[in-house]
Order: C-alpha cells, then sequence, then structure tokens
C-alpha cells in the first residue's frame, strides 16, 4: 500500500507544479485594440464606447505625452498623416507637421483624427474625433473595464517626440495612482527602456513585454532585468512552446492583433489567456466561457 500511495502523491504534486496560476485561470481576456478601430476611429471615446458594448475585458490604448506633460492617447507622437485634421482643418502633410510633445494637449481639441477614411478599415464608421486624454477615457469606463496601457517610447527620439523613459514613467504611474485604477491596470511597451523605468518606480504594477521579432521565450525575456507579468508577441511568432514555457513561469501570454475567427478560435484552443483584435465585436462569440 505504501508504494501506491506513494505513487499517488508523486501525481498530485506533478498535478499540482503543472497547473496554471489563479492569475491564469482568470477570465478570458479580450482586448478591444485601440478601442475597436475596425469599427470606429482608433483610440477615440466613440472607439472605446464601442468596445465596451462588445463585451472586452480590456481597452488596449496607446500613450504620448504633450508638451505641457498630458498623457494623450494617441498611437504616434504626431498626428497622422491621412487620417487626422490639423487646429484649422488642414490635412497633415507629414508625420513631424504635428508632434504632440511640441503642442499643448488644448491644441489637439480642435484637431479632428475620426473623419477621414482609413483605408485599412474602409467599412468603419467615420465621425469627427479628437485624440482624447487618458483622463477623458478613464471617465467614461465602468469599474469593471481594465485597462492596457501602451508607453509608445522610441531611445532614438528622446526630446522630441517625447520625455526620457524615467519622466515618461513618472507621469504614466502618477496618472494610475490619481485616476485610482491601480488595480485594473497593464502596463507594455515594446521598449525594455520604459517596461524597466516603471518597474523600478512601481514594482507592483504589472507589465507586459511586448514583441515583434521571433525567438525563444528566454531570448525575449533576457531584454528586461526582472520578469514580466505577462508577453504580448504578434500571433505570427507565438508558438506551442511559447505558451507552454510562459505558463510554467507563470506569465500570461496576450498575443496581437487577431482580427481572423479561424486564427482566434486556434489561438483559444491553444491556450492564449486573451487575444487583442482591432474587432472585438466579431470576436465575442468565440471567447470561451
Amino acid at each position: 500500500m505504501v508504494p501506491k500511495i506513494q505513487s499517488l502523491l508523486r501525481l498530485l504534486l506533478l498535478a499540482s507544479a503543472l497547473s496554471p496560476s489563479p492569475e491564469l485561470e482568470a477570465q478570458f481576456d479580450l482586448q478591444g485594440h485601440r478601442g475597436a478601430r475596425a469599427k470606429f476611429p482608433e483610440n477615440t471615446l466613440p472607439a472605446f464606447r464601442h468596445a465596451l458594448a462588445c463585451g472586452c475585458t480590456t481597452w488596449e490604448l496607446d500613450l504620448a505625452v504633450s508638451k505641457d506633460s498630458i498623457l494623450v492617447v494617441s498611437h504616434e507622437p504626431w498626428l497622422r498623416p491621412g487620417l487626422c485634421l490639423g487646429p484649422e482643418g488642414e490635412p497633415i502633410a507629414t508625420h513631424d507637421a504635428f508632434l504632440l510633445f511640441s503642442h499643448p494637449a488644448s491644441d489637439l481639441e480642435s484637431c479632428d483624427c475620426g473623419s477621414l477614411p482609413d483605408p485599412k478599415f474602409p467599412h468603419s464608421t467615420r465621425i469627427p474625433a479628437t485624440k482624447p486624454r487618458l483622463d477623458a477615457v478613464v471617465r467614461i469606463a465602468p469599474d469593471t473595464i481594465r485597462f492596457n496601457l501602451e508607453i509608445k517610447y522610441f531611445p532614438d527620439h528622446v526630446g522630441t517626440w517625447h520625455p526620457d523613459a524615467h519622466t515618461f514613467a513618472s507621469l504614466v504611474i502618477d496618472a494610475i495612482r490619481v485616476l485610482d485604477i491601480a488595480d485594473r491596470v497593464t502596463v507594455q511597451s515594446f521598449a525594455p527602456e520604459a517596461l524597466e523605468a516603471v518597474h523600478r518606480l512601481a514594482p507592483e504594477l504589472p507589465t507586459v513585454l511586448l514583441v515583434e521579432h521571433p525567438g525563444p521565450l528566454r531570448e525575449w525575456l533576457r531584454a528586461l532585468s526582472f520578469t514580466p507579468h505577462a508577453i504580448s508577441p504578434s500571433f505570427t511568432l507565438l508558438t506551442n512552446r511559447h505558451i507552454r514555457e510562459a505558463h510554467r513561469r507563470g506569465i500570461v501570454v496576450v498575443p496581437w492583433t487577431v482580427n481572423d475567427e479561424l486564427e482566434f478560435q486556434r489561438l483559444v484552443h491553444r491556450g492564449v489567456d486573451g487575444i487583442i483584435t482591432d474587432d472585438p465585436c466579431r470576436m465575442l462569440p468565440l471567447v470561451p466561457k
């Protein structure tokens, strides 16, 4: 009997070691990319409201910094040519024609980044919309919504596109605390410098390493001096081994950006913890219950 009991105990211990942590067993995380940019202008209040109606768990959004140190929700640190109009309704010719870091946030209130057609999403609803401040986005969110805040940081453009990593991270952390969203936020970036600054200043905040280059998990993690809460690679890079090894380390896996139903379904079956999508309403029926 004793050998059988010992064998049973070994099996139980092995099962415990291979089981995901309670954090990994949490609700599947359906993230609306830049709100829901397949249907409404990206990173605008209408896009986030639509993502809410689509049953998103998390609003994924990007942060830039204005001249007066206000956090602005924008994928680029400029008004994008072809998608935005300037304060006088003028077309934006080049990416450096209107750098956000060179203008106070108030200047953006008369800029329109929603009326012009988006060639990537020709069927999206186009309406006048400004680049909102982070606090404006948080104000329209119910307490159930989480935020995945991306720091858009470019080491070669400190001082022209944004402040240094320490200052940028400080602005984000201060905003998280003032807005009282620390218990429902993650901070992500492709830039290790930005994540290192966040971790150094506020190690309690969960961070997400964005990945756009192929490689093994250990190589991705080597970019940081600490283990992030999650990895978020392009779905085209993600292998079953990445998922398995990440979960073994207690790391959450949330790939981007998936707009195809079959690919979404495959990733769910492969065991990812969430998915970032431009079209959350279309993907909602595929979310595991």
